[in-house]
């Protein structure tokens, strides 16, 4: 009996040897496969890291070439000439009033483009309800009502139109 026992106990113990064995030998191999795929997943993502950041130091370069191309730009387009258009319904007077606006806005040469882009409220400030007095052939002095209409940048000159209005006219359509 004892035998009968002992046989049976060291098959037992045989079988608990062999199943933690098998155990052990099944870790293994899911660790061994596992890990391989963990180490494909980690250097996948070293290769995404780095591509990212090649990417973005690129990204950081075309900027700052950008911003250098901006400022170089900025400060060599100024405006070298202004011209004027006279909007009006007036027979006479539009060369004198071209030449009485262009001197009214003569400060802004020399300036920015995109400084005068940027603050165009600045021209109409200027022409806004401005008042000038035109001579005809009589000496009759006539007065005038100017606003601006549009301003254009076109290349390096500065266009604008200008709408002039006699005083009569203004108050016409004000009423």
């Amino acid at each position: 009996m004892r035998t009968d026992r002992l046989i049976r106990s060291r098959g037992l113990i045989r079988m608990a040897v062999s199943f933690f064995f098998g155990l052990i030998a099944g870790m293994v191999a899911m660790l061994l496969w596992t890990g391989q795929k963990l180490d494909g997943l980690y250097l996948e993502r070293s290769a995404l890291y780095y591509a990212n950041n090649q990417k973005n130091k690129e990204i950081l370069r075309l900027q700052q070439e950008l911003d250098k191309d901006a400022r170089r730009q900025e400060s060599s387009e100024q405006i070298h000439k202004i011209q004027v258009e006279v909007i009006s319904s007036l027979r006479y007077g539009q060369e004198e009033i071209k030449s009485q606006v262009e001197t009214l806005v003569d400060p802004f040469i020399g300036k920015s483009v995109t400084w005068i882009s940027n603050n165009p409220d600045l021209l109409e400030t200027i022409l806004r309800n401005r008042t000038i007095f035109l001579s005809d052939d009589n000496n009759r002095k006539t007065e005038i009502r100017l606003r601006l209409k549009y301003i254009a940048f076109i290349g390096s000159t500065l266009k604008i139109w200008v709408e002039a209005l006699e005083t009569a006219e203004t108050e016409k359509t004000a009423d």
